[in-house]
């Protein structure tokens, strides 16, 4: 049920209520500001004064018609949600609904027949800015689905009364999504300390430990299960039995109880569930870039298991041909069918070739075209078709969960603006309210911004329907809620930052910015730095002609200039030759330094830290003046210097903007930023996963001396001496799961496949022969996960090759039909603001700061009221935005994977939507249960297969 707050001639409405149902006085904009938009003056102001009248007529029906309203209200909408009715200013009583209310003169009213009457009076809706229930109001509940849909909550989570209503804010705040995060990082973390045990300590001190870390562990698990509680408040228990927090309760529970009876019997035992902490770390809500990976190589499982059990069934083939050729002459590798199966499986990660075939190489040279062609079938053929399955599988799911969101986030559109829209008309003042449940900390003038951006005509006042959204207008907010707006001039220049200085020190600083906007500019600055990188590398290369060190560290003659005295120009660091570069790294670091000095002059700080290669240069020439002075201080034979040479060469990534295509290439790595590190995530959670794992089952098995009996005569590498001052090469002992520190490097070995054999059968020989599955799974595991990252970035690079492309066709036929791809970096809005506008933005910022010092207390008056001061602009200090003046903004923000998305499938977008349109009007409640029934439990199957699988 919505209600209007119309614009009209009546102007703004003169009362709101605050979320405690205390009436909110706000100053009248058509005496402050002028005539609001679309008023014409007084003859405004009669035909308010009319609708009153009205109104207060309609204030006192009988007791009869009231009774008959309520009961045809009761029969017509027996499922509607009643509301509360936020009375004018003369109603003085407040109270739930149907309870009376009094007027100025003592008269009872009734809030419920008056909302009944409502429709009678007309012009009744300009005076009640918006209804509520007992709990929330429309803003409030509009805000919600919008947050649901930027979220992908679905809508049978949608909080339903008071409580369920502070559990979802609580839970979706901030606060509490970092709390969660830290939480179940250090619940990650107390494997430090837990046995076995990064740090060492003493062995009559083990009970004292076990108590801390199990203390620490209980208090943690029930901070997370604080979270959960919430979300169960927050959906009931019904529809939270369907959500994936229903596995992490389940996993809760079984670890509250195992650590309660470790904190009782004070010692501890095989704890295989702490490897399923790792439940928590990608539950939690920051981390939903890596549970949508996970959620993806979960729907491609199939076909990778398909591909998986094909290449080892040719494997098992292959061995099985490879025991019959050379069981009898190469007994190292093929003496049984199982030692042939192992010695073809390392084959496959060619961390064993050639060595493999060399002994039978010896006794026949035609043995190793059996290598040959077995890598062939495996190597370069099934490995690629699995990743050209979990590429095209990862494709298609990744286009399927596009659709998915855009139909979601469009109806949780469709649905806010049903709750906040009139006669199919969204107006402003409405839209003020929204934002300021949606986002609250914007800055005033942001909302009329995206305001403007959505409207498709241009100015807002311009006609009658003019401060209207429709619904195709609303439904591009996500668009434009992360568009970050800027003040330009009218030619489209920005507003620079020393338009308000003296006009004595103004041309200089207009000096300086034309002098960075030169188009030579950014090219001369880039041959300083191409000539920094070459006269450090020549000078290098020429110091390290003419002098070196013997292993005893002394100078040696290289060349044939025996005149140079080595003792004095060599001293003593092979390092020294860097060092003697420092005399010309002062001048280029001076020109360095003017640079940045002359850019942020001309364009201002905030502007000039805003780009992130501004920044990247910033601290770049930091780390060099640092660099420099430590280097003309420090001594001939200061050991540091060889790591602050290191460094100096990272300027030179500067050079990256030279080219267009490296450019190009740059931004589609930061497109692909946040998703490869959400797979770097994920990697970490499986290493944390086989990590305990190992360190249950592996820990103290492998020492020195303890693998004489291991396979393909790897023993030999772990008959090291122990020492650590003198180490023998054979140090191999050192690769255990004794720690998880140590834990994480085998891992990292193994996933790199350089020798990983030799550690595997070192552990099978420690223990036992079931110990290779441990290594195969963790192979396959880490296989899938690095062919997701291969998919990601060819996917990036062929959509942006596709945008391109789309663009070229675009350029050149423009004259036939309208193109609106945008493959540039950046997505830019460009709106006007009216004086009329900046009225609306001052009346705005008046509601805004009493509703928050209506929320918030007076004690925080004085703090809010500065923040917004400094976050708005103040539109009659600046003479360039006067409210008899139009303002021009830009909305400017990085372009993403979705923008991309919406630009490869528009085509396709018109299909998707009458598709699920013809799906919402065909499908019956009980059919749209089953089948929200069958999805759930499917995935919750899913998911418990993959945890038994790992």
């Amino acid at each position: 049920m919505a209600t209007s707050s119309s614009t009209g001639s009546g102007g703004i409405p003169r009362l709101l209520y605050d979320s405690v149902h205390e009436p909110l006085l706000l100053p009248d904009p058509s005496t402050q500001y002028g005539s609001p938009i679309g008023g014409t003056g007084s003859g405004g102001s009669s035909a308010s004064e009319a609708r009153k009248r009205n109104f207060t007529a309609a204030l006192n029906p009988s007791r009869d018609s009231e009774s008959e309203l309520d009961t045809q209200e009761r029969e017509q909408s027996p499922m509607l949600e009643r509301r509360y009715l936020d009375v004018p200013q003369r109603f003085k009583g407040r109270g739930q609904l149907g309870d009376p209310a009094v007027d100025e003169s003592g008269t009872m009213i009734n809030v419920r027949s008056i909302e009944n009457r409502s429709s009678e009076v007309p012009g009744f809706h300009e005076f009640v800015p918006y209804l509520r229930d007992s709990n929330r109001t429309k803003y409030e509940e509009a805000a919600l689905f919008a947050k649901e849909g930027e979220d992908n909550n679905k809508f049978a989570s949608h909080p339903n009364g008071k409580y369920s209503k502070v559990a979802y804010h609580l839970v979706h705040h901030p606060v509490v999504y970092m709390i969660d995060f830290i939480a179940s990082c250090l619940l990650l973390g107390l494997a430090v300390i837990e046995h076995p045990s990064l740090i060492p300590y003493p062995a009559n001190e083990e009970h004292k430990i076990i108590a801390v870390h199990t203390c620490l562990e209980l208090i943690l698990l029930s901070i997370i299960g604080f979270n959960i509680v919430l979300r169960v408040i927050w959906m009931k228990p019904r529809t939270f039995l369907r959500q994936r927090a229903v596995i992490a309760a389940i996993i809760l529970i079984v670890m509250y109880i195992e650590a309660m009876v470790i904190l009782f019997q004070q010692s501890n035992h095989f704890r295989i569930t702490r490897c399923l902490r790792i439940v928590f770390f990608v539950d939690s809500y920051i981390l939903v870039g890596v549970r949508r990976v996970l959620r993806q190589i979960i729907q491609c499982l199939k076909p990778i298991l398909d591909v998986m059990i094909l290449l080892f069934f040719m494997m098992a083939i292959f061995a099985l041909m490879g025991y019959y050729l050379f069981a009898t002459i190469d007994p190292t590798f093929f003496d049984s069918y199982l030692k042939s199966f192992v010695s073809l499986f390392i084959t496959l990660t060619t961390a064993n070739h050639p060595d493999v075939f060399m002994e039978a190489y010896v006794r026949n040279k035609w043995s190793p075209l059996f290598f040959v062609l077995y890598l062939f079938v495996t190597l370069y053929f099934f490995s690629n078709v699995l990743l050209a399955v979990v590429y095209a599988h990862f494709n298609d799911e990744e286009k399927n969960k596009f659709r998915k969101l855009f139909l979601h986030k469009r109806e949780a559109l469709k649905i806010a603006f049903s709750v906040l829209a009139v006669d199919g008309k969204l107006n402003y003042h409405d839209f003020v309210f929204f934002m300021l449940e949606y986002k609250p900390r914007i800055p005033e003038y942001q909302v009329m911004c995206i305001f403007k951006g959505l409207k498709e005509k241009e100015e807002v006042g311009s006609n009658e329907d003019g401060d209207y959204l429709c619904m195709n207008e609303f439904l591009n907010l996500y668009e434009f809620r992360s568009l970050k707006w800027k003040q330009v001039r009218n030619d489209g220049r920005n507003v620079e930052w020393y338009d308000d200085f003296p006009q004595k020190i103004k041309p200089f600083f207009a000096k300086l910015n034309k002098a960075v906007h030169f188009k030579y500019f950014n090219s001369v600055m880039a041959l300083i730095v191409l000539a920094n990188a070459l006269y450090l590398v020549l000078f290098t290369l020429a110091t390290s002609f003419y002098c070196g060190t013997d292993g005893a560290n002394n100078p040696t003659i290289i060349s044939s200039h025996v005149n140079q005295d080595l003792k004095k120009y060599c001293k003593d660091d092979r390092f020294t030759a860097g060092r003697n570069a420092i005399y010309g790294s002062f001048v280029f670091v001076f020109i360095y330094v003017a640079e940045i000095s002359i850019r942020i002059l001309a364009v201002g700080p905030l502007e000039y830290f805003r780009k992130w290669w501004n920044r990247f240069d910033f601290i770049i020439i930091l780390l060099s003046v640092i660099f420099l002075i430590i280097e003309a201080d420090a001594g001939p034979s200061h050991k540091a210097l060889r790591y602050l040479i290191v460094f100096r060469p990272i300027k030179f990534l500067r050079l990256l903007r030279l080219r267009r295509r490296y450019y190009d290439i740059m931004n589609t790595v930061f497109v692909l930023g946040h998703r490869l590190l959400s797979v770097l995530l994920l990697i970490f959670v499986i290493f944390y996963f086989y990590a305990i794992i190992g360190m249950e089952v592996f820990a103290g098995k492998v020492f020195v001396g303890c693998c004489d009996k291991a396979l393909f005569g790897v023993g030999g590498e772990y008959q090291g001496n122990g020492s650590i001052t003198k180490p023998s090469p054979e140090v191999y002992w050192l690769n255990n799961f004794d720690n998880i520190y140590q834990s994480y490097i085998i891992l990292y070995e193994e996933m790199v496949v350089n020798n990983w054999f030799v550690q595997m059968e070192g552990f099978v020989a420690a223990t036992n022969i079931a110990a290779r599955v441990y290594f195969f799974l963790f192979w396959c595991t880490t296989t899938v996960c690095l062919s997701v990252v291969i998919a990601y970035i060819v996917d990036a690079f062929v959509f942006r090759i596709q945008a391109s492309e789309m663009k070229k066709r675009c350029e050149k036929h423009a004259d036939q039909f309208e193109c609106t791809c945008q493959p540039s970096r950046k997505k830019k809005v460009e709106i006007t603001l009216a004086g009329r506008d900046i009225n609306q933005i001052k009346y705005q910022t008046t509601l805004m700061e009493e509703n928050d010092r209506r929320k918030r207390g007076k004690r925080l008056d004085f703090i809010n009221h500065s923040i917004r001061k400094i976050r708005r602009i103040d539109f009659d200090l600046i003479p360039s935005v006067r409210p008899e003046r139009e303002v021009y903004f830009t909305g400017k923000r990085l372009r993403t994977k979705e923008d991309l998305n919406l630009e490869m499938y528009r085509s396709e977008l018109q299909d998707w939507i009458a598709g699920r349109e013809y799906q919402l009007q065909n499908i019956t409640p009980e059919q749209r249960e089953k089948k929200s029934f069958k999805v759930t439990l499917r995935s919750k199957v899913k998911a418990v297969v993959l945890f038994l699988l790992e």
